[in-house]
């Protein structure tokens, strides 16, 4: 009769949790990822513009309830890490700039293993599109709109911790499980679990 003694089902135990742990905290939420996205947007904009970091900016304030976060987080990265001089305005004169979220997309597929009792795993994709408009003091007019992307395989258990609810932009859909997802998998699993558990007080005694 195969022997399983309780150090080896406690190491057995600590491997899946730990890996179950790991695999949530190193997933980047999708509100990172949507900051990160702009960042790259904005120096592209940026980089053909001769600017100085003390030079004066009027921007007129965009309020959007929805991505109002998105919008702050640009005046915050030009005023703080750009050290631009930003003023506020409902009038724009002199060096002015203009921002806008065009679009703005969170997308996952359908879950699927890689490995028959492999962990469940789904594509994520994130995407968000920028009007851009600049106007220099020379009245020169740049103004284009940028679109950059990301996407990335995570785990279908870290969803929960990589959305906001307070951030409903930030949540998506999820695909349905497969007929094998949904019965087959967590009948095994089940039955597994019990085996091991069974296993462990058989030991004990």
């Amino acid at each position: 009769m195969l022997r399983i003694n309780k150090t080896t089902l406690y190491i057995i135990f600590f491997i899946y949790f730990y890996s179950f742990l790991f695999s949530q905290e190193s997933t980047k939420s999708n509100e990172l990822i949507l900051k990160e996205l702009t960042l790259i947007a904005l120096e592209s904009f940026f980089k053909d513009i001769k600017l100085k970091s003390n030079d004066t900016i009027s921007i007129k304030y965009i309020y959007d309830n929805e991505k109002q976060f998105l919008y702050d987080f640009i005046i915050h990265y030009l005023k703080d890490e750009k050290k631009h001089n930003l003023k506020f305005t409902e009038h724009l004169d002199d060096i002015h700039f203009e921002y806008i979220v065009n679009k703005l997309e969170i997308s996952y597929t359908k879950p699927y293993r890689r490995k028959f009792l492999g962990e469940k795993i789904i594509i994520r994709n994130v995407s968000i599109e920028y009007f851009f408009k600049f106007i220099n003091q020379n009245n020169i007019i740049s103004y284009k709109p940028i679109n950059v992307s990301y996407n990335d395989t995570i785990n279908y258990n870290a969803i929960p911790n990589i959305e906001n609810k307070m951030l409903t932009f930030t949540m998506a859909k999820i695909p349905e499980d497969s007929f094998i997802d949904k019965y087959t998998i967590p009948i095994i699993t089940i039955s597994t679990l019990s085996i091991i558990v069974y296993l462990f007080f058989t030991i004990r005694k």
